[in-house]
């Protein structure tokens, strides 16, 4: 049985194999990147005179760590690179980013780094952890109310099982924790006292998420002025309509200020 710990589907022409090398260098470099990124809005955002040695629960920090980390491996290297000639419009959207083009990508990837920072750097996961447990619950839930009944997904899914490629359950099983891995941090990993410290600001979280969605959506605008394409079907019909997109960003960021909030909430309502 495979539990999403080796890849689904080897490449099987000079293409896939192409476009799985060029990706392997993408994560490569931008991975790094994020870790960096990371760690300066981290201290940016630290509050002055949290303790740098109030560790989180151990057992409950391990545990969100492994399903963090499993399911960023799951999307980066469990899963098939694609079908050139099934899904064009795939293929075609991750030309020069990759996967990285994916709003998944950007979130297990900035809640893995978070996992492991949490043993390591205590203050500064402290700092960002309701930023981080708001995007995973906004990872999770919209990834089933947009994408995982969408009509051309559904589509994808089948053709890679007409393959005996568990495409449609590794999507399921990469985008789930996301969420449950947000709230466990925050309700049962971290230190009470830092949290609150941390979310005292409502304005700056307000700003910092803001900051957060200004980066997604330039990033996915200038990956389409390069490729032509968008990357989830939802997408298309938006066009390059301002006004759509405007109504689009001002919906997507109230949904996840929605979601920041409620870990806030969590955090000053729990025992």
């Amino acid at each position: 049985m495979n539990l999403f710990l080796t890849r689904l589907y080897l490449p099987a022409s000079d293409d896939e194999r192409a476009k799985e090398r060029r990706d392997r260098r993408i994560d490569a470099t931008i991975l790094p990147l994020f870790v960096v990124l990371y760690y300066a809005v981290g201290h940016a955002l630290a509050v002055p005179g949290d303790r740098p040695d109030a560790p989180q629960a151990f057992w409950p920090g391990l545990v969100n760590a492994v399903f963090a980390c499993h399911a960023l491996w799951g999307q980066s290297v469990v899963r098939p690179v694609g079908d050139k000639q099934r899904h064009k419009e795939l293929w075609q959207v991750q030309k020069c980013l990759g996967m990285w083009v994916f709003l998944t990508r950007n979130v297990l990837c900035i809640q893995a780094i978070h996992s492991v920072a949490s043993f390591v750097s205590p203050a500064v996961a402290n700092a960002v952890a309701v930023y981080v447990a708001g995007m995973g619950l906004f990872v999770t839930i919209q990834y089933f109310v947009l994408v995982h009944w969408n009509r051309d997904f559904v589509q994808v899914c089948k053709h890679w099982a007409e393959r005996g490629v568990p495409y449609r359950e590794l999507m399921f099983y990469v985008h789930l924790p996301a969420g449950f891995v947000g709230l466990s941090d925050l309700a049962f990993a971290k230190p009470r006292a830092p949290l609150e410290a941390s979310i005292a600001d409502y304005t700056g979280i307000v700003k910092t998420l803001l900051a957060f969605v200004a980066y997604y959506m330039t990033l996915i605008h200038v990956n389409h002025r390069l490729t032509g394409e968008w990357p989830y079907p939802f997408m298309y019909p938006l066009g390059t309509s301002v006004s759509k997109w405007a109504v689009f960003t001002a919906v997507q960021s109230s949904v996840l200020l929605v979601f920041v909030t409620g870990a806030c909430w969590l955090i000053w309502y729990m025992p």
